[in-house]
């Protein structure tokens, strides 16, 4: 009888130093959003080679689709998104009351081509790099067409010509989700933006309480201990990007037929 082999879907990698994270904030006495949550914030900026305080740290990747598309008051504006992608993509434009507009992908890679003439009618675009492959934004003409939000759930410290991705729209978001390249204990996620003001709207709309002016807020935020499990897996970035590499070669050397790795850009 053969014995069946069951491989994990993007298992975790969490051990004794996320451990150790999470053991320092417990024995601190503050477990929510606090000084961890600002050092991640400022650790990401630092490694997306961005000013410090243009990262905002929140509950999850849908939670930063969501607050991107808020601050750039996109309700009732069509949000151009791949067909290929997360249902969280949908869900946060609909959240957000815009429309969503249904994108093909091209045909040799998971990616949308942002030069189609299907882009003529959106006012916002969620852009995805799938599987670790930047989209392509070489000879794009559309910056003052629509307005694009970078998703990195996927690509996180991806970079091309040697520059982090994630940047090249008005904002960036990622995913910390369990089956990210980093994980900040299961949910979890960031914007980013060259744009200071952009940031700063986002992060007072995630401070929701003891506020008098009356501004309708939810409570968005990242707690000290996933912060502080994020910490330490962004620590090991580079090592889970290894694995991932020598994994896809082990697959591709086997013989299957998998996505050209010259364009993944870790």
């Amino acid at each position: 009888m053969r014995r069946k082999i069951i491989i994990p879907h993007n298992k975790p990698t969490l051990g004794a130093r996320e451990m150790l994270a999470v053991d320092r904030v417990i024995n601190s006495g503050w477990v929510a959003q606090g000084r961890e949550v600002l050092n991640f914030e400022s650790e990401i900026s630092e490694f997306l080679n961005i000013n410090y305080g243009h990262t905002v740290l929140v509950s999850s990747g849908t939670a930063a689709l969501f607050l991107a598309l808020w601050v750039l008051r996109s309700k009732g504006g069509r949000v151009g998104v791949p067909v290929y992608s997360c249902s969280a993509l949908r869900n946060a434009i609909k959240m957000s009351g815009a429309i969503p507009v249904y994108l093909d992908c091209l045909g040799e890679s998971p990616n949308l081509d942002v030069n189609s003439n299907q882009l003529s009618n959106i006012d916002f675009l969620i852009a995805p790099s799938m599987y670790g492959i930047p989209i392509n934004f070489n000879n794009f003409n559309n910056f003052n067409n629509f307005k694009v939000i970078e998703d990195l759930a996927q690509a996180f410290g991806a970079k091309e010509n040697g520059i982090p991705i994630g940047l090249r729209g008005e904002l960036g978001i990622t995913s910390f989700y369990a089956t990210k390249l980093i994980t900040t204990g299961g949910q979890g996620g960031a914007i980013f933006s060259h744009n200071k003001n952009l940031i700063d709207e986002i992060r007072d709309y995630r401070e929701f309480d003891n506020r008098r002016d009356k501004k309708n807020r939810f409570n968005f935020q990242m707690t000290d201990i996933q912060a502080a499990i994020g910490r330490e897996q962004l620590k090991q970035f580079g090592i889970f990007r290894e694995k991932r590499e020598s994994i896809f070669m082990s697959y591709k050397d086997a013989g299957l037929d998998m996505l050209d790795s010259q364009d993944s850009a870790y």
